[in-house]
């Protein structure tokens, strides 16, 4: 198991994340805000244990892309953002590290909302995130969630069941997506 991103380590790199808070509903105003974490889980009981819904986006090279089949049958942690969401970008370096420990039994997955292809890739490479990133530019994932605040983390098992949804990044995601590695 040494192979596994630590939860203590991801604590250390977290807390930090935790007292950012979201930034609000993407495809509206940067001063929005949302409810929290809590009020992010609250909204989406509905989707819990059931299938991702088949939804078309796109990869960073504009190619249409069903997250269903990115996923492979692993386990994966979903991280929706958005490029002026500051929280969102403060979870790239525990994103980096937990897709790094994650690539033989699970996989972190970015998911730009509301962005621009252009202001995906910029952002992708600026940020050098390295986990793999789709773009819902007209946010039909978003939509078919019920969800357009970030950031927002759904964890999916080896079945692409929804087994956790929350806000930003923290230590009930990584518990969710250390089980479901399991």
């Amino acid at each position: 198991m040494a192979h596994r991103f630590s939860l203590l380590t991801f604590a250390a790199l977290a807390l930090p994340l935790m007292a950012a808070g979201a930034c609000g509903p993407a495809g509206t105003s940067q001063g929005a805000v949302n409810a929290g974490n809590a009020g992010n889980a609250g909204n989406m009981p509905a989707l819990m244990g059931k299938p991702l819904p088949d939804v078309e986006v796109k990869t960073l090279a504009g190619l249409p892309a069903r997250l269903q089949a990115e996923l492979g049958g692993r386990p994966a942690l979903l991280s929706f953002w958005a490029s002026w969401c500051e929280a969102c970008m403060d979870e790239v370096p525990a994103l980096n590290k937990l897709s790094a420990s994650a690539k033989s039994d699970g996989i972190v997955i970015g998911i730009a909302v509301g962005d621009s292809m252009e202001k995906a890739r910029a952002i992708v490479t600026d940020k050098a995130l390295a986990y793999p990133n789709l773009v819902d530019a007209e946010f039909k994932l978003a939509d078919a969630l019920g969800q357009r605040n970030v950031p927002f983390t759904m964890v999916l098992d080896r079945e692409g069941h929804v087994v956790f949804t929350g806000g930003a990044l923290d230590q009930a995601a990584l518990t969710a997506f250390e089980q479901a590695r399991r």
